[in-house]
């Protein structure tokens, strides 16, 4: 199995946290790798990112920005402030930064 499917398959909040991304209540993240929301509005004090499972792998959604998406695309956000399109030159870096911090992680 490939890095980039095998990161898919992994649980979102262990990776956030390893991203810098802080736990809220619940099954909420924040700030937002997008758009920097540290809550959903002005009146609404949650953090902005809420995270749900969806056919058997962990997906993520700012209520901010509407941004959204699996592991991968999150890991994409927070190194590059956007989602890389297959083949981009900066894949490679995601890979290495995926494959040492969160498979060398599970695996130690």
């Amino acid at each position: 199995m490939r890095v980039l499917e095998q990161i898919e398959l992994e649980a979102i909040e262990p990776v956030a946290e390893r991203l810098g991304l802080q736990a809220g209540k619940g099954r909420s993240l924040g700030p937002c790798p997008c758009c920097s929301a540290e809550r959903r509005s002005r009146k609404d004090k949650r953090s902005p990112i809420s995270t749900f499972n969806r056919d058997g792998l962990d997906k993520w959604k700012c209520f901010a920005c509407n941004e959204g998406g699996g592991v991968v695309r999150l890991i994409s956000f927070a190194m590059f402030g956007e989602a890389l399109q297959r083949g981009d030159e900066r894949w490679g870096a995601l890979i290495r930064w995926s494959a040492d911090s969160v498979l060398g992680a599970r695996q130690s």
